[in-house]
């Protein structure tokens, strides 16, 4: 792992970093994520910045910000899934893999108050050699 940081704050509540981040391997859920890459500002309730993986079971690339510390969370990102094996991830027991956009450009704190732009397209679902979407 390859890591650099910069910035304030002493305690969890109130820090604020620059971060640039390289992972080589991280295990989550029993499985070893290779090749992770940070880079950005966080803070305990914001992110903003580019976070990429090329993994051989997960490939995206995130890049956007993601803004929960005011009283209405503003959302405004490009995920590219490129590709989740969710079977070889440790997410299911079937063999589910899927990809896809989403772009987003929203303010709200749930499902009942958002108010802007979902995009989601270029979906694939497979289960087992099916193609469900």
């Amino acid at each position: 792992m390859n890591a650099s940081a910069a910035g304030t704050g002493l305690n969890k509540d109130d820090i604020k970093a620059k971060l640039n981040v390289q992972v080589d391997k991280a295990v989550v859920n029993g499985y070893p994520y290779r090749r992770l890459s940070i880079d950005g500002t966080a803070s305990p309730k914001m992110f903003e910045g580019k976070v990429e993986i090329q993994d051989s079971n997960l490939a995206f690339i995130f890049n956007g910000t993601v803004n929960t510390t005011k009283e209405k969370p503003t959302y405004k990102f490009t995920l590219d899934l490129k590709g989740a094996d969710l079977h070889r991830l440790n997410f299911t027991t079937d063999d589910i893999r899927v990809s896809g956009i989403m772009t987003s450009d929203f303010i709200g704190e749930d499902i009942n108050d958002i108010n802007g732009n979902i995009d989601i397209r270029h979906i694939v679902i497979v289960k087992t050699t099916n193609v469900i979407l």
